[in-house]
């Protein structure tokens, strides 16, 4: 439904938004997927979804061969936490293929996600060798609906904290 309606409109904007709304869709539904295919239904392994989610985004920017991608995601976690993990990694994913490599980028573009256990807490990193944040650029601050849901998501929802960094890219730990 959301892609009919992507095509039924000329708006740039609405479109982009469109795109990124059937994104986070298919992302949620990627967990119970994973759940119905898994002999644990209690689990997730983040490898396998995290692979899956990442080839979705490549494919909707249409970037699968543009991008050296690393993934280190060697664990499972339950739902609660993966939706979230997903969501994150798919907003901060898809924020780096539309701004860390514009054209004349002169690198080859490179993104790393990496998701550890470390007793009951869990640590991801979404990292890029991008253009990184423009100077003086406040992410907290700024009107990026997408980084203040990342931020949502990490702060109440899992309880985490968020820190930011670059130079060069930006990385999400």
């Amino acid at each position: 439904l959301i892609k009919m309606r992507a095509r039924s409109t000329q708006d740039a904007g609405t479109i982009q938004f469109l795109t990124e709304l059937e994104s986070q869709a298919h992302t949620m539904s990627l967990v119970y997927e994973q759940l119905y295919q898994s002999e644990n239904l209690a689990q997730i392994s983040m490898a396998q979804y995290l692979r899956q989610l990442t080839a979705n985004v490549l494919d909707t920017y249409g970037r699968r061969d543009a991008i050296q991608f690393h993934l280190d995601a060697p664990l499972a976690m339950d739902v609660a936490q993966a939706t979230p993990c997903g969501l994150i990694v798919n907003e901060l994913f898809s924020n780096i293929l539309k701004y860390a490599f514009p054209p004349g980028f002169q690198e080859i573009p490179s993104v790393s996600i990496t998701l550890r256990q470390e007793g009951a807490t869990y640590q991801l990193t979404v990292s890029d060798n991008g253009v990184g944040f423009p100077p003086g650029y406040d992410w907290r601050a700024g009107q990026s609906m997408g980084l203040r849901l990342v931020n949502l998501w990490v702060t109440h929802q899992l309880g985490g904290t968020l820190t930011v960094s670059g130079k060069p890219g930006t990385t999400f730990a």
